[in-house]
């Protein structure tokens, strides 16, 4: 929208510029981007159905991998 002497301005639905912060949000993440590309990637035959009810068991397996995982990352040998 543009006025006589005025800056010009943009006219979005409420939709949208939630959308536009939920994009942001995301991209703020680090390895969120990369994450959300490997899952698109991801055949449908591996992937598992979304239980709301797993959430909770779900997290805590995938807090344990990582620890797991950093844990490792600093017990290697240098060079390895």
């Amino acid at each position: 929208i543009t006025g006589q002497n005025r800056e010009p301005v943009v006219l979005i639905s409420d939709q949208d510029l939630r959308d536009m912060e939920e994009t942001i949000y995301l991209y703020s993440i680090p390895g969120m981007v990369e994450s959300i590309i490997a899952g698109g990637k991801t055949p449908l035959s591996e992937c598992v159905e979304w239980d709301p009810k797993n959430v909770e068991n779900y997290a805590r397996k995938e807090g344990a991998k990582r620890r797991r995982a950093a844990v490792s990352r600093r017990v290697a040998p240098k060079g390895k």
